[in-house]
């Protein structure tokens, strides 16, 4: 077993060259349908808790070793934008699931069906409050209500409602100076 592998590994070593061409060109001529056997493999364990834990803990030890090695700052520099797409990818699925929750991706006010333009509301005021003592946040909730509902962290669905932008601010303008609010009409079209 020593001698095949002693064997082995000169073999390797003289022919290096020619193994990895083959290897390359085998790659190149099989490309596809190793890319949608990955996929497949993926989307069905992708639910499994096990295969997500074993995925976290690979990630985990990746990091602490390229941490020892002083190399976290070079990873996220020459992966910055792919990490940064997928962060962005799994918060607007996050939200996108929030709005189904809440009665869908539309404006409850004019009907406004514009996604980067949608937020969620609370209907009797306190949003920011509730950032406040929840979050210990001072900027407000953001993107992390549409993740404790989409998480079931939020029970109580009622005190919530999908608003565009415009809307949210005529309606804070009627919490505050109600006068004032009814002097604006607004529609989408």
């Amino acid at each position: 077993m020593q001698d095949r592998k002693e064997y082995d590994r000169e073999y390797y070593k003289r022919n290096r060259e020619k193994i990895l061409k083959r290897c390359r060109e085998s790659y190149q001529k099989n490309k596809e349908r190793k890319r949608e056997l990955a996929r497949k493999y993926y989307q069905k364990r992708k639910n499994n808790p096990e295969f997500i834990e074993k995925q976290r803990i690979r990630a985990k030890k990746e990091y602490q070793k390229r941490k020892r090695e002083g190399k976290v700052d070079e990873y996220l520099r020459e992966n910055w934008n792919r990490i940064y797409r997928r962060i962005k990818e799994r918060r607007k699925e996050i939200r996108l699931e929030a709005y189904k929750l809440l009665g869908g991706a539309r404006c409850v006010y004019c009907g406004c069906d514009y996604f980067p333009f949608l937020e969620v509301n609370h209907k009797f005021g306190g949003g920011n409050k509730e950032a406040r003592e929840k979050y210990n946040s001072k900027l407000g909730l953001g993107f992390r209500i549409c993740s404790d509902i989409v998480h079931k962290k939020i029970k109580d669905l009622s005190n919530y409602e999908v608003v565009c932008r415009v809307c949210n601010a005529h309606h804070f303008l009627k919490l505050k100076e109600p006068t004032m609010a009814k002097r604006f009409d607004i529609k989408w079209k």
